[in-house]
């Protein structure tokens, strides 16, 4: 589903170690939450094998106070990913690009989609939702974006905090809002 979805361009290169230990240290962020992460996980358990989630990568830094950088967050997300089978089901939507365009990234094991100079990551996050053929997972807190995901489609849409995601992300990383 994932490339169908994607209008599929070579992708730039990213630097990132194979080892996710070698993880860049993000600024302390988070308390480990525990109960929330597992929580994560269960629903994550819970879509159908083929369903993508969908990540808005600003809405996520936004939490964090933009603190994290884009790099920390691709090379976690790119761990995470492995550490939790998730490789070829997860998109990052991010804000803004010379163009609109979508790659995915085999090393990473993510797949990228750029909103360009006209649109926003909302924009992509839901015109992806609705052309979707398996249900989806959209991370984000913004109330707007999760209604028209909502109405956007008529199959299964789970939505999850991106706060939530940060814990599962950078567990013990101090203190967050």
């Amino acid at each position: 589903m994932l490339l169908a979805l994607l209008a599929v361009r070579a992708p730039p290169r990213l630097a990132v170690c194979d080892e996710c230990t070698a993880r860049a240290r993000p600024p302390r962020l988070a308390v480990s939450n525990e109960r929330a992460t597992a929580r994560l996980q269960a629903r994550i358990a819970s879509l159908d094998p083929q369903a993508c989630l969908l990540i808005d990568v600003e809405n996520l830094r936004g939490l964090s106070g933009f603190r994290v950088s884009h790099g920390t967050v691709i090379a976690a997300l790119a761990c995470w990913t492995r550490e939790w089978e998730l490789t070829g089901r997860v998109v990052l939507a991010v804000d803004h690009g010379d163009e609109q365009c979508g790659f995915y990234n085999t090393q990473l094991g993510l797949a990228f989609v750029f909103a360009g100079p006209r649109q926003k990551a909302d924009d992509v996050l839901v015109r992806l939702v609705s052309r979707g053929r398996e249900e989806a997972l959209v991370v984000t807190a913004d109330r707007e974006l999760r209604d028209r995901c909502r109405r956007a489609t008529r199959r299964r849409l789970s939505i999850a905090s991106p706060l939530t995601l940060l814990w599962a992300l950078f567990p013990g990383d101090a203190l967050l809002p």
